[in-house]
């Protein structure tokens, strides 16, 4: 970054804060934050991405930019509809690689957003039809890949600004399909009016024309690293130390409604940066056992390659879970809700219609996760859903374990039968399977 967006010591501060915020990402954040860029054609976002990478890169960031795929595109024809479906497709594909790998930032050159722009555009023209349109717009909508982006930078400047931009480097000046004194208004204007419609769907980080590239790259920097850390460092659900010794005594306690209302009385929620390394805490994970026909859901991990020797076993568990973070009302439905939107999520499911049953809470404080406290449910799943998840893996570019799934009889879940099979037991499944709460 060059000298005028802010002080040196200013760029100091930022840099020792985004150093810091890396190790944060790395500890806690499931997948890349997500920043698209988008605005007016010539309104300076190559500059502005090219300075926030090269900046956080310096600050030991992994950054990853995807470059706007207009470029590539082999149409002859920018602004056309079919124009819009091939790069808004191929952006999409894109995304969805770049946010399985092992990285701790994307910076979007134009994506969800910037293509209901340009569909706003292709329908005042009388490109698509209404219908058309609907269709379109549902289809980027979709929650799974309009939520991969967890903020938007519009840049906005005048239509005159971007022409005299296009032909300071000219000597005979020239106009396209979208460089015109016509298609530029009609730009901006969508931007707006997309923005007021949209002002729930993305959290938008807004530029404005003044100050020089330096200012804007800063300021966008600034809110880049306030935005990662509340996305990645949430306020979760805690108990203190010595309120879940009394609660679960003996590893495991079997559900009652009074142990629920007894635990709740002691919650309260805490950065989860801030309990992670102190003891007096215990973080609560809504953990899940799917079960269906008799039969349990079995997880594989598989651990990576670049791991130590001793810690690349094989751990086999019978939960999936989450922490819990704050909600307006945190009683069991909620708890099973956040668990059923992380089973969603990490199984690849777009829905699951089930009722958790809760059955009890495992905490094992001089074992493994002596941090966390699991609240257990058991989760019916349908047949279909059943068939799907059986003899399944899922694999990542970077992010995670690849892991391999099955349902399994209660007979084969025994410790000794696993072992026998390469696979050590996760501590947690040990506990659940000796309390003989499933199936």
């Amino acid at each position: 970054m060059k000298r005028g967006a802010a002080s040196a010591r200013q760029l100091k501060a930022a840099k020792q804060k985004a150093a810091e915020l890396a190790k944060l990402l790395r500890r806690q954040a499931r997948r890349p934050f997500v920043l698209e860029i988008t605005g007016t054609p010539k309104a300076g976002k190559t500059t502005l991405i090219s300075l926030v990478d090269g900046f956080l890169r310096d600050a030991g960031w992994r950054v990853h930019v995807l470059k706007e795929r207009a470029g590539a595109c082999p149409l002859p024809m920018k602004g056309h509809f079919l124009f819009n479906t091939w790069t808004t497709g191929t952006m999409l594909a894109a995304l969805i690689d770049a946010v399985d790998r092992d990285d701790d930032l994307v910076i979007l050159d134009r994506g969800v957003f910037d293509a209901l722009i340009w569909l706003e555009i292709q329908k005042h023209q009388g490109q698509v039809s209404n219908e058309e349109a609907r269709k379109f717009r549902d289809f980027v909508m979709i929650e799974r890949w309009r939520g991969l982006t967890d903020a938007t930078c519009t840049v906005k400047v005048d239509a005159a600004v971007s022409m005299k931009r296009e032909n300071e480097h000219r000597l005979l000046p020239r106009t396209g399909s979208v460089m015109n004194s016509k298609t530029l208004p009609q730009f901006n204007a969508a931007l707006a009016a997309l923005k007021k419609r949209h002002a729930k769907d993305f959290k938008f980080v807004e530029l404005s024309n003044g100050g020089t590239a330096n200012d804007g790259a800063f300021k966008l920097v600034g809110r880049i690293l306030q935005q990662t850390r509340d996305w990645a460092d949430p306020e979760i659900a805690v108990i203190p130390r010595e309120s879940a010794q009394a609660l679960v005594p003996s590893r495991v306690r079997a559900w009652t409604g009074q142990l629920w209302r007894d635990m709740s009385r002691h919650v309260e929620f805490r950065k989860r940066s801030s309990v992670e390394n102190d003891d007096a805490w215990v973080q609560l994970l809504a953990c899940g056992a799917q079960v269906f026909d008799k039969e349990v859901f079995l997880s594989i991990r598989r651990r990576q390659r670049s791991q130590l020797p001793s810690e690349r076993d094989n751990s086999a568990r019978v939960w999936q879970g989450c922490h819990v973070h704050r909600a307006p009302r945190l009683d069991v439905s909620e708890l099973s809700s956040q668990l059923l939107a992380r089973l969603r999520d990490d199984l690849h499911l777009g829905e699951l219609v089930s009722k958790p049953r809760p059955l009890g809470v495992v905490w094992t404080p001089s074992d493994s996760e002596p941090g966390h406290l699991g609240v257990f449910f058991k989760v019916p799943v349908e047949q279909r859903i059943a068939t799907f998840l059986d003899e399944k893996e899922f694999r990542t570019n970077g992010r995670g374990y690849k892991r391999e799934s099955s349902f399994v009889a209660p007979d084969e879940l025994s410790p000794g039968n696993l072992r026998s099979k390469g696979y050590t037991v996760e501590q947690w499944s040990l506990e659940v399977l000796k309390a003989k709460w499933l199936p």
